[in-house]
């Protein structure tokens, strides 16, 4: 209450409530019943601030008395206190905004000053103000579902709350960008906020602005943004201009760079804009190091510098793009190679310290993330398993992931810790624990089901999925289609016969034609991992021609024009495909991330002109630990597991027992949990074993 009304004098900088969460919580004492001058000093110190407030709050029958004392946070001295005493059972609000006047009396503020009262400035209902403040104090947790309960519980008990909308807002947008729901939220707090402190009227007006701008870009509105986000910015500068050492205003401002992809994704004004906002997320974190946010945004950039965008280089603190011509020489080569690991490492010693500074199951998925994108799972399982270890950093979420992780390293396992997933109490607030990459999550781990034939597994999957994972905004979608896209393109990929899925997944498909441009180029370019799955098990010129049309303008597939050539019996075209290849033996060698479905495609084109050696060298780079999935919903892992059948077929042609008895084995093993409309392919494996002189 005092920080808001102090924040109205606009020669003051005031530390904002949520600030003061977060010192509490770095110095260990955000469950402490009392605090000593000592404490207060050292997180004032902290805060680059020069005074602090002290005080205390005393019942005596019907009465109540508060009492707050100013110190000079250098000395300890104290100079001044105030005390305000009325009704215990009244609204303790206008004994704040009187401790304020005499508060500002030490600073020299005039008599006759101005001040709202702090009911003008938040809410005349008392209830929604508690629950206000407690909604402030789940959401400084990262307890994402309790605050938006109680910011929801404040608008209704006051539907002219500016700062509930405003933060009701942001953890709506922490869970799910474009959300109509969140941007109607930004845009209400912006137009109650003219009441608010000069900060809070700034924050408020640039969360909307960035808001709109996030919400028009989705939609496929270029103009917007181009208004939007530099009015952003401009709203946060100016909260930083007024003061310097708050950490939100410069995560706003940051966060508005960061977004404000002027010319395009990795284009140079898009860096220059990436730089500005590294920047500010430094300074965002120098002042306060638990900014999850900020830790988040930072590490993003650092992954894009790290290889993700190629010419991106990180050289010293800034960012800078390469000509591609510069990049191939020799020695830029090295250069570019020595600092894409550098901005690795920097990326990974963010991560840990973002869980060092404010640990929370956000912070060990980051670091894990970054050691998948590396191809280490089993670092990555290590660190989701520190995670599950404590409880206030376990969640649904993580658990999904470690079954990803664990799928890289023994897929049956990992089969079993998911049907645990599956089965834990917390599985049912999935979609209250805040993440935009829930889908992502779930479909990950789905490479367990998905690898093992176990379809019930698939479905239950999917079926969680449905329910849990929120609507793309804007489209008028009751759900994502992807949830049901996902199972029928896994059993395509399992070999369940085409006439038995094709119809559903063709009207699946034809639903996503239908989305409008813009908002639904995006869902399409994620269908592209079905039809690619689609069209090897049909060879269907629509899912070719839809595969084509639906990677918006990515670099050619020469497996699909080989193997589209050889169903039109061109072999010259398909040889001069096979030349673009790249070699399996260097990807191998290099340990680097393989599409599945693309060396799947590679292995069959060099089987139909006759170069067994070719197919099984393209099977040989596809080991769990090196396929990185097509988009966020890959249906493609069973395909892995055919794959070692179809190995040994190819040994058994080459008269290379050993190796086809080996393959053969360990289809055999992986699909031992099958569903039984997958048996008679296993069937066919033992079979096989027989036939080489293997019991089974």
């Amino acid at each position: 209450m005092l920080t808001l009304n102090l924040a109205q004098w606009s020669d003051l900088n005031v530390v904002s409530y949520e600030r003061g969460l977060d010192l509490l919580r770095e110095a260990r004492l955000d469950t402490a019943r009392r605090i000593g001058l000592a404490d207060a000093r050292e997180m004032a110190r902290k805060a680059g601030v020069w005074t602090v407030v002290m005080g205390q709050v005393t019942a005596a029958g019907d009465s109540v008395l508060v009492t707050a004392r100013l110190f000079d946070v250098a000395s300890g001295r104290q100079l001044h206190q105030a005390q305000q005493n009325g009704s215990r059972t009244a609204d303790p609000r206008p004994l704040f905004d009187g401790l304020t006047r005499q508060l500002l009396d030490v600073a020299g503020a005039p008599s006759t000053i101005s001040l709202g009262r702090l009911t003008e400035t938040t809410t005349e209902s008392i209830e929604a103000y508690r629950a206000y403040l407690d909604g402030t104090r789940a959401m400084n947790r990262w307890q994402l579902d309790r605050a938006d309960s109680l910011f929801a519980l404040a608008t209704a008990r006051d539907s002219g709350f500016a700062l509930a909308y405003y933060h009701r807002a942001m953890v709506l947008g922490w869970r799910q960008v474009g959300d109509s729901l969140h941007l109607a939220l930004a845009a209400r707090a912006a137009a109650l906020g003219s009441k608010l402190p000069p900060r809070e009227r700034e924050l408020v007006a640039g969360y909307a602005d960035l808001t709109t701008a996030l919400q028009s870009e989705i939609s496929g509105d270029t103009l917007t943004p181009q208004v939007k986000y530099p009015s952003a910015q401009a709203h946060y500068a100016a909260a930083v201009a007024r003061d310097s050492g708050d950490a939100e205003s410069w995560y706003g401002l940051a966060d508005a760079y960061w977004h404000h992809r002027v010319d395009g994704w990795g284009k140079p004004r898009t860096v220059e804009n990436w730089n500005t906002a590294l920047r500010a997320f430094d300074r965002t974190l120098a002042l306060d190091s638990t900014f999850y946010l900020a830790y988040a945004h930072k590490i993003d950039l650092y992954r894009q510098a790290a290889g993700q965008t190629p010419l991106l280089m990180l050289d010293g603190d800034t960012l800078r793009l390469l000509e591609p011509a510069t990049a191939q020489r020799g020695d830029e080569a090295e250069r570019l190679k020595a600092a894409q690991r550098r901005a690795y490492e920097l990326a990974v010693r963010d991560a840990r310290a973002w869980i060092a500074a404010a640990p929370s199951s956000n912070a060990y998925q980051s670091l894990a993330l970054l050691y998948f994108t590396r191809g280490h799972a089993d670092s990555a399982a290590g660190v989701l398993r520190q995670a599950l270890a404590h409880r206030e950093t376990h969640d649904a979420h993580t658990a999904f992931q470690l079954v990803y992780a664990e799928s890289k390293s023994d897929p049956l396992a990992a089969l079993r810790s998911l049907r645990q997933a599956l089965r834990a109490p917390d599985v049912h607030g999935l979609e209250l624990q805040g993440s935009n990459n829930l889908i992502e999550y779930l479909f990950g781990a789905g490479a367990a089901a998905a690898m093992t034939g176990s379809l019930a597994d698939v479905d239950s999957l999917a079926s969680l999925a449905a329910r849990t994972v929120e609507a793309p905004g804007g489209l008028g979608l009751r759900e994502d289609p992807r949830t049901r896209l996902w199972p029928l393109g896994v059993r395509l990929a399992a070999g369940l016969p085409a006439r038995t899925v094709g119809p559903a997944l063709a009207a699946s498909i034809a639903s996503l034609e239908r989305l409008p441009k813009g908002r639904g180029d995006f869902l399409r370019a994620q269908a592209v991992a079905s039809l690619y799955v689609s069209y090897l098990a049909t060879r269907d010129p629509r899912s070719l021609a839809l595969l084509r049309a639906w990677r918006y303008g990515q670099g050619p597939l020469s497996e699909i024009d080989a193997l589209a050539a050889l169903d039109a019996r061109d072999t010259a075209t398909a040889r001069a495909a096979i030349r673009q290849f790249p070699s399996a033996d260097s990807v191998r060698a290099a340990s680097a991330p393989v599409s599945l479905p693309r060396w799947i495609a590679r292995a069959r084109v060099y089987e139909a002109v006759g170069d067994l050696r070719g197919a099984l060298a393209a099977y040989s780079v596809l080991e769990p630990k090196q396929i990185s999935p097509l988009g966020q919903a890959d249906p493609s892992w069973p395909l892995y597991a055919r794959s070692l059948m179809w190995r040994g077929a190819l040994h058994e042609r080459l008269g290379e027992r050993e190796a086809a008895i080996d393959s053969y084995r360990r289809f055999v093993t992986l699909w031992a949990e099958a569903d039984p409309a997958l048996q008679p392919q296993r069937d066919s494996a033992r079979v096989a074993l027989r036939r080489l002189g293997v019991t089974t």
